[in-house]
């Protein structure tokens, strides 16, 4: 994989997820307790976060909006 700067061309290593939703659960996985959101004193863990937001996707999905 590589990426293009201008008239350079940089080798990419890193395997990236394809999308946000990849990235989340990526993040859930490599660290559940980590802090992902922070809004004052209120906190959620990236697991939290990653759950609510496959809640909110199958209600969604369900309602049949989204999909690929």
């Amino acid at each position: 994989m590589s990426a293009i700067h201008g008239d350079r061309v940089m080798r990419c290593f890193s395997e990236r997820p394809g999308n946000a939703f990849a990235l989340l659960g990526a993040a859930a996985a490599r660290s559940p307790g980590g802090e992902a959101i922070v809004c004052g004193e209120e906190r959620s863990s990236y697991a939290q976060f990653s759950a609510t937001v496959e809640q909110c996707a199958g209600s969604l999905a369900a309602a049949g909006i989204g999909g690929e």
